[in-house]
């Protein structure tokens, strides 16, 4: 496995393929069929506020689709510096109810909704953070 590094983007991409392959040489169906998997690092410091520190917020890509693994604030900003558009999120997992891990996912629901997002949205959190979203 090779490990390529961006500018906080990490792809993991694997030198194998992953199906079964009679050739010794991979062919072109295994190399097609060889998921991609990359985590782009948007914040993973700074409870504070600080210059370019940015709280918790990864996303990871697998192959097509893109999962949201925390919300801090200032993750909308973080997504539009990366080009990481917010429509092509279909799965926001929130690990933990610090604020640094979640602030951001009330304004990131409401930017969806002012954009008239339509597709489905799943949303993976603790349960006390059904009540702080829907302020009951």
């Amino acid at each position: 496995m090779g490990l390529e590094k961006g500018p906080t983007q990490l792809k993991l991409k694997s030198s194998l393929p992953l199906v079964p392959c009679a050739f010794l040489v991979p062919c072109t169906l295994c190399l097609i069929l060889q998921p991609m998997l990359a985590v782009t690092i948007l914040g993973n410091n700074s409870a504070l506020p600080a210059y370019d520190r940015h709280p918790t917020a990864q996303v990871v890509t697998l192959d097509d689709q893109l999962f949201l693994v925390d919300c801090g604030e200032g993750t909308q900003m973080q997504l539009a510096r990366y080009k990481i558009r917010r429509s092509r999120i279909n799965h926001i997992f929130i690990s933990h109810l610090h604020g640094d891990h979640y602030f951001g996912l009330i304004g990131l629901l409401t930017s969806m909704g002012l954009m008239n997002r339509d597709h489905e949205l799943n949303l993976y959190a603790p349960d006390p953070l059904w009540r702080l979203i829907n302020f009951n």
